[in-house]
């Protein structure tokens, strides 16, 4: 249970890691277009915007898939403090799993306590309730994960729209 435990621990730090890395490099992308594009607009020479489409498209493409990007990623990292709702009656039958922080958060500190000297007493209660918390961390690992595949798709796939709508303007010009 320590090491499975502290593998998702890992798992969920590494998919930090990539939310964090996804958020830079778009953020830094965003703030590029956004610079050279409001640089292009103030020295255009009375270029209008349906004179340069070909070129503001992919801009405008690239821009897009940075913003729905970084979305997928603040949302797989921003922290969410969850549990769920018991009773007296659902501690008393163990029936929930008060190792998850998300839970006994809920509860005073003497309640806490006592449920924790009732684990020690039961080794198959205690388990139950390591494979509950067990079970809390991987719900939240696949959501995070989940969300970060979308990310890592939303950027890939508008790398290459925005690329082949470039090429497009670059044909047509």
């Amino acid at each position: 249970y320590r090491i499975t435990l502290r593998n998702h621990i890992n798992l969920s730090s590494i998919a930090d890691g990539k939310a964090n890395m996804i958020i830079s490099i778009n953020t830094l992308v965003l703030s590029i277009l956004i610079t050279a594009g409001s640089a292009s607009i103030s020295f255009s020479g009375g270029v209008s915007w349906r004179e340069n489409w070909g070129f503001i498209l992919p801009v405008v493409l690239l821009m897009l898939t940075a913003i729905a990007a970084i979305t997928f990623a603040v949302l797989s990292a921003a922290p969410k403090v969850s549990g769920q709702e018991f009773s007296e009656e659902d501690i008393e039958r163990h029936r929930v799993g008060l190792l998850y922080f998300g839970n006994f958060l809920k509860l005073p500190s003497a309640e806490f306590t006592s449920y924790m000297r009732s684990l020690k007493k039961d080794e198959a209660i205690l388990y139950d309730d390591l494979s509950r918390d067990l079970y809390s961390l991987g719900q939240v690992l696949m959501r995070k994960y989940k969300l970060l595949t979308i990310a890592y798709r939303v950027f890939l796939i508008g790398l290459v729209i925005s690329f082949a709508a470039f090429l497009w303007g670059l044909l047509l010009s």
